[in-house]
């Protein structure tokens, strides 16, 4: 369970490195407009950080470690979508901000 926790954290961290680049390079943002994409992640992490101190959580632990890997999933994907050029780029924020949520 450890290592399959260290290798999700890594592939999501990994995965957060390039998308700035991806929406510069790919998609010709400015790198505050792509830096700004990331701004989604941190609040939905400082979300969900809030939501599993509650005392309710407790109960639901192995129910939520298996939602956040799912969403930590659909993120990647979504990091994915940067290089189609006929999705908007809003899109890929919004992706960070549902893995993000998973591992707050």
């Amino acid at each position: 369970m450890i290592l399959l926790r260290g290798l999700a954290a890594g592939t999501f961290f990994a995965a957060e490195a390039f998308i700035p680049l991806m929406l510069v390079t790919q998609r010709g943002l400015s790198p505050t407009l792509a830096g700004l994409s990331l701004t989604s992640g941190g609040l939905s992490w400082a979300c969900g950080s809030w939501l599993q101190g509650r005392p309710w959580a407790d109960r639901h632990r192995v129910l939520l470690i298996r939602l956040g890997l799912l969403m930590s999933a659909t993120a990647i994907a979504g990091a994915g979508l940067a290089l189609v050029h006929s999705i908007p780029p809003y899109v890929v924020a919004c992706a960070w901000a549902i893995g993000a949520r998973a591992w707050g």
